[in-house]
């Protein structure tokens, strides 16, 4: 295949890909934690867990597809350390709103890197 039509397969698959799973990890994530939030009323629909895990695993593979990591599954960790490090960092009292922000941007650099040099890919 020519290397200007594969890079345009490349950002087709990212756009088509990735951003939507990013999406959905994000919005399944805020799911899954307001229905084990106490605060959250009892006539909000908020979906079952099971079905919140689901997005969330689906998604994450849809950004593994999007980032043409398709073979490599220790990336998957980088994408499931979202949620985890999301919920992590509500029981971390911050001073201000853009350290959680931080925190979960650090850890995420973390497993990636943790993912390269275990994939035995490094610089």
């Amino acid at each position: 295949m020519k290397p200007g039509i594969q890079k345009i397969i490349q950002g087709a698959l990212f756009v088509v890909c990735a951003i939507p799973g990013l999406l959905f990890l994000l919005v399944s994530t805020l799911e899954l934690f307001a229905y084990f939030d106490p605060m959250t009323p009892v006539s909000q629909n908020v979906p079952n867990p099971v079905v919140s895990i689901a997005v969330l695993v689906g998604s994450s593979f849809l950004m593994l597809i999007g980032v043409g990591k398709w073979r490599q599954w220790r990336y998957l960790l980088v994408f499931l350390a979202i949620p985890i490090f999301m919920g992590v960092s509500f029981l971390i009292p911050f001073k201000d709103k853009f350290s959680p922000v931080l925190f979960i941007g650090f850890a995420t650099f973390l497993t990636y890197h943790l993912a390269r040099v275990t994939d035995g890919i490094r610089h």
